[in-house]
């Protein structure tokens, strides 16, 4: 199998919306945090054997895009739909735990050390990327008093992540993770609230 498979994770957005056109269409700048976990394709170079590894993603995306807002009867209620491009850091770290339930596979080992032990074994190693996404999301916005409002807001966000060696700083490894697909659904509910004008 190749890729990642990622479960249910949790995820904060913090956005500003500036208009451009009136109160219908602005300019939506947005940073997206979300975290996971799963489990996602590791190959062990000098052996040239692939094995499913436990994983945890972090993702930090900051993204910005027209934002639309659809005019209706009801003064309070404000359908809205918007896309945007962005660049994101996808972090993975990665636990090779031989007794675990990953497998018989041994720990990573720091290489051109001599006197190697088991205290210089390390069991943890990680990749980080900065790469470019895309985004799309849309929702309700319930003006519940003058200035703030509930938003029901659902969104898709997809980036390419490719293959990386994986790391133990300051040490590289031999070790490589298999590039997949980060498609991130979201479904939530936030506040909106406006900004004093500047005097």
């Amino acid at each position: 199998r190749e890729g990642a498979t990622w479960g249910l994770g949790t995820g904060v957005e913090l956005s500003y919306l500036h208009p451009v056109v009136t109160d219908l269409v602005g300019l939506k700048g947005a940073l997206m945090v979300d975290f996971a976990d799963g489990v996602d394709e590791i190959t062990w170079d000098d052996a040239q054997i692939d094995s499913d590894h436990d994983a945890r993603l972090r993702w930090f995306y900051l993204s910005i895009g027209p934002e639309l807002t659809v005019p209706t009867l009801e003064d309070d209620v404000e359908p809205f739909f918007g896309a945007g491009l962005g660049l994101g850091i996808v972090h993975a770290r990665h636990s090779f735990d031989a007794a675990g339930s990953d497998g018989d596979w041994p720990y990573l080992q720091e290489e051109g050390v001599e006197g190697l032990g088991p205290g210089a074994n390390i069991d943890m190693a990680q990749s980080t990327q900065l790469l470019p996404g895309a985004s799309a999301w849309g929702g309700l916005r319930v003006w519940v008093r003058e200035g703030v409002a509930i938003d029901l807001q659902s969104g898709y966000t997809v980036c390419h992540v490719p293959p990386s060696g994986l790391k133990a700083r300051p040490y590289d490894f031999q070790v490589t993770r298999s590039e997949f697909g980060l498609n991130v659904f979201r479904l939530g509910i936030g506040v909106s609230f406006g900004l004093p004008s500047p005097e």
